[in-house]
């Protein structure tokens, strides 16, 4: 009899020692997803300018095969960074392109969808009706010269003489302080 107790009890510590664990991982998964489930993003090896900062050159096409540069670049014009991946950039979105349809014109507003062009095509499809829209790769010209380092980021460009630099930047966190396009901030 003793034999099967000490059986008995070897399985129940298992079980208990399993349940532990499994109650560790399935926090671990929760603490790195979101409510959609998909993973969220940052860039760690870069950290974002602050206000007043000049924007750096860079040269890009959009998804209209238009040139972008840093001489294109206008007082008033807001630009947003999203990643295809990244579900809190799925779920602010629409505060994004609600914010850009508020502006005068399409010309006043850069999108930039960073990974892979097939996964961004129902992003970009949604963001080019508000603006211009560009997608490139991790660490690409565009988010490198505004040193975006998490998604999503808005940021508005000031202009000071010749002189172009960040007037705000805002992550997602809240919808109601996104900056909108052509001086309505």
């Amino acid at each position: 009899m003793s034999v099967v107790s000490v059986a008995i009890s070897l399985v129940g510590l298992l079980s208990m020692l399993n349940f532990i664990l499994l109650i560790g991982v399935i926090r671990r998964l929760r603490h790195g997803t979101n409510s959609t489930g998909l993973q969220t993003r940052s860039l760690p090896e870069i950290k974002s300018l602050p206000a007043g900062t000049p924007i750096s050159d860079f040269q890009s096409i959009t998804v209209d095969q238009a040139p972008l540069s840093r001489n294109d670049l206008q007082d008033g014009m807001t630009v947003g960074f999203f990643m295809v991946d990244c579900g809190t950039c799925h779920e602010k979105l629409p505060y994004f392109i609600s914010a850009a349809q508020r502006g005068e014109t399409k010309e006043q507003v850069i999108a930039v969808v960073v990974g892979d062009a097939i996964a961004a095509e129902e992003m970009v499809t949604q963001l080019t009706s508000v603006g211009r829209v560009i997608v490139e790769d991790h660490f690409g010209p565009v988010a490198t010269a505004f040193a975006v380092s998490s998604f999503p980021t808005m940021c508005s460009v000031r202009r000071d003489g010749d002189e172009l630099f960040i007037g705000s930047t805002r992550t997602a966190s809240n919808p109601t302080s996104l900056p909108t396009p052509a001086n309505t901030i």
